[in-house]
């Protein structure tokens, strides 16, 4: 990334697009006003424009991996992939090394019942419910959840316009829509913990991604993941409560499956 100033007479702007011939990869060119010491002035402003860069560039390169695990056959059913617990085997261990290999693909996860975790004394403040969709957020539903940030858990819920994804581009358009939405709270300067709630199934993963991937570039926030039924997300105002009590009980885990609401929590390992 190659950032100018406009007014700069020791560097001229004019002169930037030259870089390109130096490097293999695309350059991409930003512009700013100011002269030669134009960084001092935009500092806020080049931070955000990089930080954005980069989460889409994270976003970009999650979609490739997920585009080159499904080419490889990764084991799913159209319109939905019921999650099985592992089944713990006769002989696995540490010994069991040797043995016949499982037919997983490259990256696999394991979803086994999570331990209980030691009950805590610590009040539950609820949580604040964002219903995310392809279509963006609206100004006043991002200003009241940059408030309910003070005190409450963001409980981001994704939802499909039609209760199931139409096609590839709506779960494109989704991932961006959330991504948007964390720029938008970078900007504002919040600390926040956000819940993103979305529907184990083959589809609507590509958010889940993104969460990944903004988790790595942004330690303001701290991101959970809770996979549910189609249904549960359909009835989502109706178990914000439960929802946001389980990521409170689960803290330490960023992953979490509900197959009945509410119920037993899977952890993958």
């Amino acid at each position: 990334e190659l950032f100018c100033g406009t007014s700069d007479t020791v560097a001229p702007w004019t002169e930037a697009p030259g870089w390109q011939r130096l490097v293999e990869a695309p350059v991409g060119l930003h512009y700013f006003p100011g002269g030669h010491e134009f960084m001092q002035d935009q500092r806020p402003n080049i931070l955000a424009t990089w930080r954005r860069d980069a989460i889409g560039r994270l976003l970009q390169r999650r979609t490739m991996e997920a585009a080159m695990l499904a080419a490889r056959g990764v084991p799913g059913m159209p319109g939905g992939l019921t999650l099985t617990p592992a089944t713990p085997k006769a002989g696995a261990g540490a010994g069991s090394a040797a043995g016949p290999k499982n037919d997983l693909p490259l990256y696999a996860v394991r979803w086994q019942q999570a331990t209980p975790p030691i009950p805590s004394t610590a009040k539950n403040a609820g949580g604040h419910l964002v219903k995310l969709t392809s279509e963006p957020l609206s100004e006043g539903q991002i200003a009241d959840a940059i408030q309910a940030t003070k005190n409450q858990l963001l409980v981001v819920a994704c939802q499909p316009m039609g209760n199931v994804f139409e096609d590839f581009e709506e779960e494109q358009r989704l991932a961006w829509s959330f991504v948007h939405f964390v720029q938008c709270l970078l900007e504002a300067g919040v600390t926040a913990r956000l819940l993103l709630v979305t529907a184990a199934g083959t589809t609507g993963a590509m958010v889940a991604g993104a969460s990944k991937a903004v988790a790595m570039e942004a330690s303001e926030l701290r991101i959970q993941r809770i996979f549910v039924s189609p249904t549960c997300l359909q009835e989502i105002s109706e178990h914000v409560a439960w929802l946001s009590a389980a990521a409170s009980r689960y803290s330490e885990e960023s992953d979490l499956w509900f197959r009945e609401k509410p119920g037993m929590a899977y952890v993958p390992r």
